[in-house]
């Protein structure tokens, strides 16, 4: 549909890694500061786990038809998906748990 989509996607995660690879420490203690670390580690990984195989498999199953072909390219896409929702999970939601309890005291 868009010739330049998958291009804007990789240059959006990649200036999104740079910007946080350097906060991720930071952010990681904040984090943790708020829940236990055994819970922390427990919610990062469940919820990157539900939401990158949900949104590969209905891309992947939107994009080429639920056939017999979409189930290993699911599973493709989920194994690339699964390591950038994880290490967004840690790096993002922070900031955004931040500015949603920022908004909220305004």
């Amino acid at each position: 549909m868009f010739p330049y989509m998958e291009l804007m996607v990789y240059l959006f995660l990649v200036v999104s890694i740079s910007e946080y690879i350097y906060t991720f420490p930071i952010l990681l203690q904040s984090l943790v500061r708020g829940m236990r670390n055994k819970e922390f580690w427990l919610t990062s990984v469940l919820s990157s786990l539900t939401m990158a195989s949900m949104m590969s498999g209905l891309i992947s199953g939107y994009k080429m038809g639920f056939s017999s072909e979409w189930l290993p390219v699911w599973a493709q896409s989920f194994l690339i998906a699964w390591p950038f929702a994880l290490f967004l999970n840690l790096t993002v939601l922070p900031q955004l748990r931040t500015f949603t309890a920022w908004l909220c005291r305004s």
